[in-house]
């Protein structure tokens, strides 16, 4: 059984680190398949695909490095097709363009990004406020004032008309009464 500490750091750890892995993911595959798209009418494209394809699989391998901490259990890589052994250099070239698995593979690529952008964007949101509302009772006393406050209790510092003032039962014209 996992203490709540330590789940909390493994699940922000993969969160964290798992925006550049979605970047760098992202950019190699939409890079290699706009230029194999592209440049596949003179025949220089389909190697591009798959060396997109065999880059894209080496990427998800390791994601599925990544997993096993998160989900606290190993997870399988799945079959690729290898190449027949009779098969020449062509044919084996475009490989990793046959199996099912690498267009799953390019399609995370692209799918990932986005996500990960939101629940990194979440997470540092959520840890910048707990840090900050654990630190407020520190900090609070040496932040500047507010202008409202300033303005509507002249003679009283910042801090000491918002503690004065924001009791509901104090009147607004008496929390001011030096």
């Amino acid at each position: 059984m996992t203490t709540l500490r330590h789940r909390l750091a493994t699940d922000t750890r993969y969160t964290l680190l798992g925006l550049p892995m979605a970047v760098v993911h992202f950019a190699v595959v939409v890079v290699g398949i706009s230029a194999g798209l592209g440049t596949a009418v003179v025949f220089i494209g389909l190697p591009i695909l798959a060396a997109t394809a065999a880059a894209a699989r080496n990427l998800a391998d390791f994601e599925r490095v990544a997993l096993p901490g998160v989900l606290g259990r190993p997870v399988a890589r799945p079959p690729y097709r290898p190449a027949p052994a009779w098969a020449g250099r062509l044919r084996r070239t475009m490989n990793p363009l046959t199996s099912g698995q690498a267009a799953i593979d390019l399609l995370y690529g692209i799918l990932a990004f986005p996500v990960s952008l939101a629940a990194s964007v979440v997470v540092a949101v959520w840890w910048a406020g707990t840090l900050a509302g654990l630190t407020f009772p520190c900090t609070a006393g040496s932040s500047p004032p507010s202008p409202a406050w300033t303005t509507a209790c002249p003679s009283c510092s910042g801090w000491e008309a918002a503690t004065r003032c924001s009791s509901s039962s104090t009147p607004r014209s008496a929390c001011c009464s030096r």
